[in-house]
């Protein structure tokens, strides 16, 4: 029973590790989302059809707005790339101080590039139960180097 409480207790830490990544990445997607939403309404409104000719004006002000508003999530979208790339820095800093190199290509494929476990065994040369072996003891290492470090975040 000590053993799975234990290996939750190391899953929840991993997952803490990554949260911030993770919801960054979330938030990058949700962002371009509606970047695409506000370049399809542009879109509509840039190419008035006879009868809206009359409301010009009106359609303006909109397309004004909108244009104002795609310039600002643009900017937006930007800082957050920045902020990933950053912290992208920082996870391949701590993966660095791991003992094997094939760990850190593990743990930055899976957990950054999000591959699968089959495209990185492809990649390393080996087979999909040791890349989940390897997978592993990379988290058990990268938990010690960064309780060591106090890098979690």
């Amino acid at each position: 029973m000590t053993q799975k409480s234990k290996g939750t207790t190391k899953k929840q830490e991993i997952d803490k590790y990554f949260l911030k990544y993770n919801k960054l990445c979330r938030k990058i997607f949700a962002k371009e989302c509606e970047l695409e939403n506000l370049q399809a309404k542009k879109m509509s409104l840039g190419s008035p059809s006879l009868s809206e000719k009359t409301n010009a004006s009106r359609n303006n002000k909109g397309l004004e707005h909108i244009l104002i508003k795609i310039e600002e999530l643009e900017n937006f979208i930007d800082k957050l790339y920045n902020r990933k790339e950053n912290l992208r820095k920082k996870y391949i800093s701590d993966f660095k101080k791991l003992s094997n190199d094939n760990y850190q290509i593990i743990l930055t494929s899976y957990y950054l590039d999000k591959a699968h476990i089959k495209n990185i065994a492809v990649k390393l040369d080996k087979s999909i139960g040791h890349v989940k072996k390897m997978k592993r003891e990379a988290l058990n290492e990268l938990l010690k180097v960064v309780k060591k470090g106090g890098t979690n975040e």
